[in-house]
């Protein structure tokens, strides 16, 4: 598991909608909006960062689900 919050580099999705932007992390099951990508990202972050202390402070960081690895990393590994 992972030896700092740092190592938790979740993957984030985005999704241009026509009011704004859409970014979540399936991981987690966060899902935030904003009318600016910079809007969404911080609202997103905010919302990731405080799961993260949560779980580490009352123990359960290592029960999250692990982050999804990157396609690329995900075929290198395979071979």
């Amino acid at each position: 598991m992972p030896e700092t919050l740092r190592d938790l580099d979740y993957r984030i999705i985005v999704t241009r909608r026509a009011d704004g932007f859409e970014l979540r992390v399936d991981e987690l099951g966060l899902r935030t909006r904003g009318v600016t990508l910079e809007d969404a990202f911080r609202r997103l972050t905010a919302q990731k960062s405080k799961v993260l202390e949560w779980a580490d402070v009352i123990g359960l960081l290592d029960e999250l689900p692990a982050p999804a690895p990157r396609p690329l990393r995900a075929a290198i590994l395979s071979k």
